[in-house]
């Protein structure tokens, strides 16, 4: 017998959060889980323009069902509009999620 595992192509579902940090950083968080295959382009934004890769701290995991997910943490220190830009095979254009100002503010606790 063989275990062969069948994947249709799935979409991400994606999310944003604010997230409690340690050492005075405020982060936020982009998770986009259950997609398939495992190539995704998966990007911060300030205010509309795309921030450099290297201020980001991301963890890919694959699932126990062979979907995989992304997680990816920005580090904060103003209340700017922030948005989480993916893409992938199975969506028709980039999906853009927004963390508003009011977001950060009502989650700042001292910010």
């Amino acid at each position: 017998y063989y275990n062969c595992l069948v994947f249709h192509i799935a979409p991400p579902v994606v999310s944003v959060s604010h997230v409690r940090a340690l050492g005075g950083f405020h982060t936020i968080l982009c998770s986009s889980e259950g997609f398939y295959p495992s190539a995704l382009e998966q990007l911060w934004m300030r205010n509309g323009e795309f921030q450099n890769a290297s201020l980001t701290y991301s963890i890919n995991k694959t699932n126990p069902d062979g979907s995989f997910t992304l997680h990816s943490y920005l580090n904060i220190s103003d209340c700017a509009t922030y948005s989480c830009w993916v893409n992938h095979s199975s969506l028709s254009q980039p999906t853009i999620l927004h963390m508003s100002p009011t977001d950060c503010y009502e989650n700042r606790d001292g910010f």
